[in-house]
């Protein structure tokens, strides 16, 4: 349950994240930018030499993100608004993207392997269908950004 103070903050963030431009592009930076990376898959290495240098903090994990949910990303968007970006599995996304809808992030975009994203990722309200065949492939890495919802 949210205090009266941590509700006024988030408004207050929120507000300012409203006003800012829009980014042209998606390398640029965001309010903060959490990295991470699942050392497990193959591309790791890649994803972190393109999105590593980028953002705040780049956390290596290996296939479990439950530690570095509860230890890293859960309090840091507890202080204040986010982005993540990461490689990681697409059942991982899935578990990632559901958690971090209480938190008012959405995923702008995906593809399959360590390469960029596009500059404008489109926002995408629905889960992830881990039935569709895109994502049969277990081992299979996923370069990702879920962002702050913006109005």
């Amino acid at each position: 349950m949210l205090s009266r103070r941590q509700l006024i903050c988030n408004g207050v963030a929120a507000s300012a994240l409203s006003g800012l431009p829009v980014l042209k592009a998606f390398s640029a930076p965001l309010p903060r930018c959490i990295a991470i990376v699942d050392t497990q898959l193959q591309g790791a290495g890649e994803f972190s030499a393109l999105y590593g240098p980028a953002s705040s903090a780049l956390h290596p994990f290996a296939s479990d993100p439950g530690q570095l949910w509860m230890r890293v990303i859960e309090p840091a968007l507890r202080r204040r608004p986010a982005s993540i970006a990461g490689f990681t599995s697409a059942p991982t996304l899935f578990c990632l993207q559901f958690l971090t809808r209480d938190y008012g992030l959405v995923l702008t975009g995906h593809v399959k392997g360590a390469g960029e994203l596009a500059a404008a990722g489109n926002r995408e309200d629905e889960l992830l269908d881990l039935r569709d065949p895109y994502f049969r492939d277990r081992a299979a890495g996923f370069t990702w950004r879920l962002v702050p919802q913006r109005g």
